[in-house]
C-alpha cells in the first residue's frame, strides 16, 4: 500500500487536498509566487522517485533543519502513525525495498543508535539529503 498517493487519502491527520497553496491566507499574486518556487522544489524530489508519499515528503521536510533528532519527537513534529512515520524513513534511507519495482531507499536519511540509550533511534539527513535540500534552497531563493 502506498502511502498519500490519493487527495483523500489522510497524512498527519490531514488530507492531500488541505497542503493547497490556495488554502494560505495570502494574495492570489503570493499565492501563484508560493506555487511556482514550491513545484520545481517538489519536483527536484520527484525526479528522485516519482512517486514519492506525501508521508515521506512530510517526513524529509521536517528533518530539513539539519539538526539529529530522536525518533520519538520526529514522531511528534510529523503527526503520522509509528508505523507511517517507520516506513517513511525506511523509505527515505538506504535500506527501502520496494519487491514490485525492485527499488533500493533513497539514501536521503540516516538513522542510528544513541550511545547513551540503545533503544533510542535518531534521524539525520544523510550527506545526500543535505545536498537535495541545498538544490531546494536554491530554488527558493
Amino acid at each position: 500500500m502506498s502511502l498519500g498517493n490519493s487527495p483523500t487519502q489522510p497524512v498527519g491527520g490531514h488530507t492531500l487536498s488541505e497542503y493547497s497553496v490556495s488554502s494560505l491566507p495570502l494574495s492570489s499574486g503570493n499565492q501563484q509566487m508560493i506555487a511556482s518556487k514550491m513545484i520545481p522544489a517538489i519536483e527536484i524530489l520527484r525526479r528522485l522517485d516519482p512517486e514519492l508519499p506525501m508521508s515521506v515528503l512530510v517526513t524529509f521536510f521536517t528533518l530539513a533543519d539539519g539538526e539529529p533528532i530522536e525518533v520519538r519527537d520526529l514522531l511528534q513534529r510529523v503527526d503520522l502513525s509509528s508505523s507511517a512515520l517507520n516506513r517513511a524513513l525506511t523509505y527515505l534511507g538506504d535500506a527501502h525495498w520496494q519487491r514490485t519495482s525492485k527499488k533500493m531507499g533513497l539514501g536521503l536519511v540516516q538513522q542510528t543508535i544513541s550511545p547513551e540509550d540503545r533503544r533510542v533511534r535518531i534521524a539525520c539527513l544523510s550527506p545526500k539529503g543535505r545536498a537535495i535540500i541545498k538544490q531546494i534552497e536554491e530554488v527558493l531563493r
